[in-house]
């Protein structure tokens, strides 16, 4: 008996598990299934940016040109009458200069031949990584460029920063620094960097040297010209903005960099070698320091800013003096054709160094030319795409400049009868925005605000650099913010998500400089 009832209770006890199991396991399964599910939604909407990247800066900025096209149907263009110097008038077009399909499209043909020598220098500039990355010399120089920094990112960040922002201060030509670039986002791949912060240290610091111009000529050289002042007026304003402007940026990336940890790391622009050997890294420090050397002698304002001949005198005494033969033929002169002076160069100067530079790694690093053609094809595809935007950028000044409503923007900013320096400088960021080359806003606007604003020279010169700087950093038409974002693979929307503090608080820095230099 005693048996058969510990077999009965074996017996229940087994069939009341197994129904236990036979219930419960089809709703765990069911619940897991649907766990597996949402795991991979999540992970699929993770995936998603990286596919939005592609086309999404291409919208938005097709997106302005197509509002920028529909305003010229609806703002008229204008110029001012200065007839009445005490009352300076503006006259509007009878009708707005609209913008058809014909125009729309022709506005990106002239773009590209109105601005051929930035876009060629940013084809040779991918043409000269193209074929320089691919070297184990270049590979060992960010290497040892890494290892240097390796936990002292903070260091690296300050350094960079800096040379960045002051080599952009003191530049006549501001997208030459853009060559040194590509390198300096290798070397924070190496350090581990985060995209967001690789921008900021790079064309961020760019923007920063072009809101603070101390001798750089960029943005303000028409606008001097017009309003009648020289280049160093309003020079200690501008060394202000400079100072706070990379005090500003450097506490925002450090505490951006300290709450965002986990962030994507930034890749190169061009493909490294992938070839592990021990090349030798100096000779390649050798070339990249020429390259900034002559960068320095050939794009700061010698002559024309400083004025400093000895620049301008070696170049005579070169080119000209020193002949050979009975015709006294002038051989370096000849050799070298009709390059400038340094102080002086055009972007184009740089691209044929590159070229010659490129001659060198070949024979330096023992390329093939098939190989050596085959990169350069590739570095030159890489670069397709920051070209395209430019390209697109320009476009918007072309149809501004056919239609003249920037000329009315400014006016309505500008109405009053005292100068206001928050008005005119809103205005002017507007123009800035839609002129792309914020050298012609200087052109455009020069002669009205020295009518209008005769004695607020400096203030003008501070609020032409400022906002130069400013949408430099954070506009869709920005040519340094395409450039940066193509470099970095940032969308636009991730990369003004991530830095809207950053711009608010800039924006309400520049209102107190503003502030102090005009009414204090």
């Amino acid at each position: 008996m005693e048996k058969n009832k510990k077999k009965s209770s074996t017996v229940s006890k087994k069939s009341t598990v197994k129904k236990t199991v036979t219930k419960k396991t089809p709703a765990k399964k069911a619940e897991e299934i649907k766990k597996v599910e949402v795991k991979a939604t999540k992970v699929e909407t993770v995936k998603k940016p990286k596919r939005e990247f592609k086309h999404s800066t291409f919208k938005i900025l097709g997106l302005v040109i197509l509002v920028v096209a529909l305003l010229t149907w609806f703002i008229k263009g204008g110029s001012w009458d200065y007839t009445n110097a005490e009352s300076i008038s503006f006259v509007a077009n009878e009708t707005a200069t609209k913008t058809g399909i014909n125009e729309l499209f022709l506005s990106l043909y002239y773009g590209i031949n109105y601005y051929l020598v930035q876009l060629v220098f940013l084809a040779i500039l991918g043409i000269f990584y193209g074929v320089v990355a691919k070297t184990n010399g270049y590979k060992a120089m960010v290497k040892k460029l890494g290892s240097l920094f390796k936990g002292k990112e903070t260091v690296f960040t300050l350094i960079v920063t800096c040379l960045i922002a002051a080599l952009t201060s003191v530049s006549t030509q501001p997208i030459v620094v853009v060559t040194f670039i590509p390198l300096i986002i290798s070397v924070a791949k190496e350090l581990k960097m985060n995209k967001v912060s690789t921008m900021l240290i790079t064309f961020g610091a760019l923007a920063v040297g072009l809101m603070g111009l101390t001798i750089g000529t960029y943005g303000i050289n028409y606008a001097a010209t017009q309003l009648g002042a020289e280049l160093t007026d309003g020079l200690l304003y501008r060394l202000v903005v400079l100072v706070v402007g990379y005090l500003a940026l450097n506490i925002f990336v450090l505490l951006f960099n300290k709450k965002h940890t986990n962030l994507e790391v930034v890749e190169e622009v061009f493909e490294e070698s992938t070839e592990e050997s021990k090349a030798k890294a100096w000779p390649f420090f050798v070339l990249f320091g020429i390259l900034l050397v002559l960068v320095v002698l050939g794009y700061i304002g010698w002559s024309n800013v400083l004025g400093i001949e000895v620049f301008d005198n070696f170049h005579k005494w070169l080119t000209t003096e020193i002949v050979v033969g009975k015709d006294e033929l002038p051989i370096f002169g000849d050799i070298l054709g009709k390059i400038t002076a340094f102080g002086s160069w055009d972007p184009f100067i740089l691209n044929y160094i590159m070229i010659i530079v490129l001659v060198f790694t070949k024979f330096l690093s023992h390329i093939k030319f098939d190989t050596l053609l085959e990169n350069a094809l590739a570095g030159l595809k890489k670069m397709a795409k920051p070209i395209a935007l430019v390209a697109m950028a320009y476009s918007v000044f072309v149809l501004c400049y056919w239609s003249g409503i920037t000329n009315s923007i400014v006016n309505v900013f500008n109405t009053g009868s005292g100068f206001n320096p928050y008005m005119t400088a809103l205005g002017n960021t507007i123009a800035d925005f839609l002129h792309v080359d914020v050298e012609y806003t200087g052109f455009a606007f020069g002669a009205f605000y020295a009518a209008k604003y005769a004695d607020f020279t400096q203030q003008l010169l501070t609020i032409f650099a400022a906002t130069s700087g400013f949408v430099a950093l954070c506009a869709p038409t920005s040519v340094f913010a395409l450039i940066g974002l193509s470099f970095t693979k940032l969308s636009y929307k991730d990369y003004v998500k991530a830095i809207w503090k950053f711009i608010v608080a800039l924006l309400v820095v520049l209102a107190l400089i503003l502030t102090v230099v005009t009414y204090l």
